[in-house]
């Protein structure tokens, strides 16, 4: 498989570097001959990178026997992963849907609607001895089936930072072994985790759970300030959540999958979020004072805070 990725690049790079060496030509009268090898040498790389994607979609885009393939599926109530499982099923996986509440309404359509490849289990993440019980049921079963960062989100975002480095890691680390490990990174889609009512519910629970010392700190219009704040960030959700499936089941079922997929709402809004997001979130912020962005912070926090 690996010799076959390789040819491919291979063969793809060389053509670019003939397209380019035309062109090479052009720049040839006006530098000297070994900058220009420098600068097409650079180009080649670049270039190919960049148009790798195409190439690796029209020849590497074989997909694995789904007939023998199981697939262990978290959190597939709601979302992403209930979508994902009922995907998989269509393709012929045998799936294993681990549902936080087995009797529920989102577990109940799965075994209507889902063939009998498809296995609904109960399991909290939140729970060691739970998860352990599925992965044996798993290992029972598997003979006869076959990053953006936001003001006051501290904690979910320290969390995706930290599972795009875990994968990273685990990538390189389970790669002698021929294991796969893959990253979905996605914007903010429109699941349940982003039910605005029910974020609504948990928020004056939690302020008045709070320490008094920090209760002293904060004004009184603080846990409504914190909402409004909120809902200006969820109000870009987007609610194609099937471009995340799209990409899930690529990373599943591809023989060549991508290592990091960012499903993005269009290509517009990905170009968007590269350079606007990435860009000038982190290249501008090293170039702006840092009194610059503490003024769009306070300019918020003035509001908050006593």
């Amino acid at each position: 498989m690996l010799g076959k990725y390789c040819s491919v690049y291979t063969l793809h790079f060389l053509c670019i570097s003939l397209i380019l060496k035309i062109l090479i030509v052009t720049l040839s009268c006006f530098l000297t001959s070994y900058l220009s090898y420098i600068i097409y040498f650079i180009i080649c790389i670049a270039i190919t990178d960049l148009t790798f994607g195409c190439t690796k979609n029209r020849f590497l885009n074989a997909r694995v026997d789904s007939s023998n393939k199981a697939v262990l599926i978290t959190g597939c109530d709601t979302g992403f992963g209930h979508l994902l499982a009922k995907r998989l099923d269509s393709k012929g996986f045998h799936v294993f849907a681990a549902c936080l509440f087995p009797s529920g309404e989102g577990a109940t359509e799965l075994k209507k609607s889902c063939s009998q490849r498809l296995h609904v289990l109960h399991v909290d993440v939140t729970k060691d001895d739970s998860v352990k019980e599925v992965v044996e049921f798993v290992k029972r079963n598997l003979g006869a089936s076959g990053v953006v960062t936001f003001p006051y989100f501290t904690p979910y975002t320290t969390s995706k930072y930290a599972a795009v480095g875990f994968t990273n890691a685990l990538r390189q680390e389970l790669n002698i072994w021929g294991i796969k490990v893959i990253s979905i990174e996605p914007e903010m889609f429109k699941t349940e985790l982003l039910n605005l009512q029910a974020i609504h519910n948990q928020v004056d629970p939690s302020f008045r759970n709070l320490d008094d010392s920090l209760k002293d700190d904060l004004d009184e219009n603080f846990a409504n300030s914190f909402v409004k704040l909120k809902d200006c960030f969820l109000f870009l959700a987007s609610p194609r959540l099937n471009a995340v499936v799209e990409d899930l089941e690529s990373a599943v079922s591809l023989v060549y999958p991508d290592h990091t997929y960012k499903p993005r709402r269009n290509a517009f809004f990905l170009v968007s979020y590269f350079f606007v997001m990435k860009y000038f979130q982190e290249s501008c912020s090293s170039f702006l004072p840092h009194w610059f962005w503490n003024i769009l912070i306070k300019s918020k926090e003035k509001r908050m805070i006593k």
